[in-house]
């Protein structure tokens, strides 16, 4: 153990490593708030550093609500600077002062979550090492703290997978912190590491479902003005023009193709990996699923609705038209451009919009063809970055 008024050696490494590094700050695009979480980090009896995480109290309307997390909270005018909003959240919600117990050794990358769920928000991560842990005062906000155990070691500074899970009651005595998960005996105990990444899962599925949801309500909306929308829309000349071969080519894969080998040289392999798959993958969902449910395309029955029989060339796509395959592809690579490059989103997207615009000025398509494309774009978009995507979208330094 360090001594009460000595910084631990590892925190002063820390510190030191910290320093060489500073952090990049996201993107100040409106709209959004700023707000500031403390990583507490102390040194146990056993020598190992322990992560000190909250759990939110459970209410209603509040979307953090129940979550685990960090002490921390969003900036006010009184605050002047976000460490001090991290400081005097970290005091109001656990009743700890920062100051007197330790000290600030560093600040982390900033982080703005992406999500249906959230409000617009920018966090940045304050590092703080404790020299000591008083008696805890929970605010009513706070249900429980807890305490992970090993996640750097005072050996040799590596993330410890072996991570361990206690908690502290309200009167601040930290004890087990047991739920499930399999611990090193064999029998179930808390595994605070998998509950976050189990939680992290469920939501992401969830917007999934969510996005899926949406897609099918849309469309079936979207076949109820099928008829009149063609009836009074009608631009037989729309890719005359150059702006309308340019909106027609977002829906080309050799468009995204060239994009994506530009990334991949500017960004790394795996940003132009993704950017490629996107689209590609949604334009050949889209030929899929037209083989399957085989609408022909509006002109060829008067903005009608006809099928192709099964046995009327069955493997040949040509003529039918749900989903569009040219939306599919242009959102597709819009949604990843976006995932990927977050202020460059509203070029992809505008691009899209516009070229599924067109394939129902041309006629080619119901609005019902590119409504569903383009929440298949959304959806493959999605898939692609849960299972292989980076884990920051890329911010310009500064």
């Amino acid at each position: 153990m360090t001594g009460a008024g000595e910084l631990a050696p590892v925190f002063a490494r820390l510190k030191r490593a910290l320093a060489l590094r500073p952090p990049v700050h996201a993107e100040r695009d409106e709209p959004y708030k700023e707000a500031a979480v403390a990583l507490l980090l102390r040194v146990a009896d056993d020598d190992e550093v322990e992560l000190m995480l909250i759990r939110r109290s459970r209410r209603d309307g509040d979307p953090w609500s129940g979550q685990i997390g960090l002490p921390g909270g969003r900036w006010s005018d009184d605050d002047g600077t976000l460490e001090r909003t991290a400081l005097r959240e970290t005091h109001e919600e656990v009743g700890l002062d920062v100051l007197v117990h330790g000290e600030v050794i560093g600040e982390l990358d900033e982080l703005r979550p992406r999500t249906p769920v959230l409000p617009p928000i920018i966090v940045r991560p304050y590092v703080v090492g404790l020299r000591t842990l008083p008696t805890l005062e929970l605010s009513e906000e706070v249900a429980e703290m807890g305490a992970l155990e090993r996640v750097i070691s005072t050996r040799d500074a590596y993330l410890d997978q072996r991570a361990r899970a206690r908690r502290a009651d309200a009167s601040g005595r930290v004890s087990d912190w047991r739920l499930h998960g399999m611990g090193h005996d064999g029998t179930y105990s808390r595994d605070l590491c998998g509950e976050l990444e189990t939680m992290s899962e469920r939501a992401d599925v969830r917007s999934g479902w969510r996005a899926l949801a949406v897609t099918l309500t849309a469309t079936a909306l979207a076949m109820l003005i099928d008829r009149t929308v063609f009836e009074f829309i009608n631009a037989p000349n729309v890719y005359a023009s150059d702006l309308g071969k340019l909106l027609r080519v977002m829906g080309f894969a050799g468009t995204w193709l060239a994009l994506a080998v530009a990334v991949g040289l500017v960004q790394g392999s795996r940003r132009g990996w993704l950017l490629f798959w996107s689209p590609m993958l949604a334009g050949a969902l889209a030929e899929v699923i037209k083989l399957a449910i085989r609408r022909e395309r509006p002109a060829l029955n008067d903005g009608a609705y006809g099928f192709r029989p099964w046995d009327e060339r069955t493997w040949n796509g040509s003529g039918l038209a749900f989903p569009s395959s040219h939306t599919a592809v242009a959102f597709g690579g819009a949604f990843m451009l976006g995932r990927l490059f977050p202020r460059a989103r509203w070029v992809g997207y505008v691009l899209a919009i516009g070229c599924g615009l067109t394939r129902i000025g041309a006629r080619a398509h119901f609005v019902s063809d590119v409504v569903f494309a383009a929440g298949l774009g959304w959806l493959v978009s999605w898939a692609l970055m849960r299972k292989w995507g980076p884990a920051q979208p890329y911010v310009t330094p500064g």
